[in-house]
C-alpha cells in the first residue's frame, strides 16, 4: 500500500501538478521490507535539533521524444547503463 506522507507544488510542470512522497506499507499497514525510509524516522525525530550532513536519495528519469532517455526506439535497452543508476559524466548525460 502507498501512504502519502509528502506534497507540495510540482515545480517543474506546475499548475495544478503536485508531488507525492509516500510510504511502502504492508495491508496491515506497516513498513514493508524495503521501505528503509520507515527506519530513519526514529532516528531524525531523535536529533531534528541538528543539520543533517547526508541526502535522501531522490531517482528521476529524463525522457526524449516519449522514453526514457538512452532506450532504443524499437526494442528492450541494453542492462542497467548510462540510463540508470549511473555515476559520472562519462555514464550519466543528456540532451
Amino acid at each position: 500500500m502507498l501512504k502519502p506522507v509528502f506534497s507540495c507544488p510540482d515545480p517543474i510542470r506546475g499548475g495544478d501538478n503536485i508531488l507525492v512522497m509516500a510510504e511502502v506499507l504492508y495491508t496491515d499497514m506497516t513498513p514493508h521490507v524495503t521501505n528503509t525510509r520507515a527506519l530513519l524516522t526514529p532516528v531524525a525525530e531523535k536529533y531534528k535539533g541538528q543539520e543533517p550532513l547526508f541526502g535522501i536519495e531522490q531517482e528521476y528519469t529524463f525522457f526524449k521524444e516519449g522514453r526514457p532517455h538512452g532506450f532504443p526506439v524499437r526494442g528492450f535497452p541494453a542492462p542497467q547503463g548510462f540510463y540508470y543508476c549511473g555515476i559520472g559524466a562519462d555514464e550519466v548525460f543528456g540532451p
